[in-house]
């Protein structure tokens, strides 16, 4: 299993940022936001989509990051001249936070993708089958990525507009902090 900081040290695309991160704790919301500003992308990322393509690290973009208290997803809002253009949903084992007070989270391979349009696609499923079959999770850990992704789906993915304004309302609150 991968542990990975949301301060995206090892995010290769990325020449300059800067890092925000900030404990939240208001109705309905409780846990880590934070915000990487792209200075400066060594690439511009572009990934392909049925709805076209939508670009996913360039100068200027900023990604929003949610780790709820007590659940088993990490959020990435990709924003892109004030809108979000994709969300990037990673099904986790667990989070906390390191020595220099960066949170982390330990990377169960699973993952969403979705799209503004409600398009939601499920990514690495191979990645977290061949984890198993190496060793690197367990059964209960599949179980648990499994179980997670089908709550996100039915409960938080169901209503995009609902979803979209809760990241901005987090995004508002992380950047006046």
């Amino acid at each position: 299993m991968k542990r990975k900081r949301l301060d995206r040290d090892i995010w290769y695309d990325i020449a300059e940022k800067r890092y925000i991160q900030k404990r939240v704790d208001v109705h309905g919301f409780h846990g880590t936001v934070s915000v990487v500003y792209i200075d400066k992308a060594v690439n511009e990322c572009v990934w392909q989509f049925p709805c076209g393509d939508v670009t996913v690290c360039a100068d200027g973009m900023k990604w929003l990051e949610i780790l709820p208290d007590k659940e088993n997803y990490l959020i990435t809002a990709m924003i892109k001249d004030g809108e979000i253009v994709l969300w990037y949903i990673d099904m986790i084992a667990g989070a906390g936070f390191g020595k220099d007070g960066v949170a982390y989270y330990d990377d169960l391979y699973l993952d969403l993708v979705v799209t503004p349009d409600g398009y939601i696609k499920v990514d690495d499923m191979d990645e977290l089958m061949d984890a198993l079959a190496d060793g690197d999770v367990t059964d209960t850990q599949v179980s648990l990525a499994l179980y997670t992704k089908k709550k996100l789906e039915r409960k938080v993915l169901c209503d995009i507009l609902r979803f979209t304004e809760h990241c901005q309302s987090l995004l508002a609150i992380a950047e006046n902090m």
